[in-house]
């Protein structure tokens, strides 16, 4: 089985001002590797070819209120990213999409997985699944960053 392996770093930028949503609703959309990496978050932005996630005061739809993500405290967000499985733009009927973080406080969950720093998930032709995202917040008030990479391979998930 020949094994095609993609690495993309991309950038989520959770700078967590304020968590109350604003009514604006949008989806934005990145292709990773074949791979389409939508978000319908209305922090969602695409910046340098990444998909970016960014609750602060540079956002356009920021609402305007909130100090931060408060101290030791532990944020999730359910179904912060869809990944799919465009077989007409990857090329392949099975693809392996491994998201793996590159920050000890960012990790990533599925309905049947707990958070994990890397989250293994086979996508068949034209499959869908949602990702969720935690953050724990061990610094002060305000700003919390990471990045994370994605792989893609051909074939299921070992």
């Amino acid at each position: 089985m020949k094994k095609t392996t993609t690495a993309v770093l991309v950038t989520l930028s959770i700078f967590a001002i304020g968590l109350n949503a604003p009514v604006v609703s949008t989806i934005v959309e990145d292709v990773v590797g074949g791979i389409i990496l939508t978000s319908n978050s209305v922090y969602a932005t695409t910046d340098d070819n990444n998909l970016t996630i960014e609750i602060s005061v540079n956002n356009p739809n920021y609402p305007g209120y909130g100090e931060g993500l408060s101290p030791s405290s532990t944020y999730r967000f359910d179904d912060a990213l869809t990944i799919e499985n465009n077989v007409s733009k990857t090329g392949m009927e099975v693809v392996c999409v491994r998201i793996q973080s590159n920050d000890e406080n960012l990790k990533f969950y599925t309905e049947d997985t707990t958070p994990s720093d890397t989250v293994s998930i086979t996508l068949r032709k034209n499959e869908s699944k949602s990702v969720g995202i935690e953050i724990n917040s061990t610094s002060g008030l305000g700003i919390e960053e990471g990045r994370y990479t994605i792989y893609v391979y051909s074939g299921e998930c070992q």
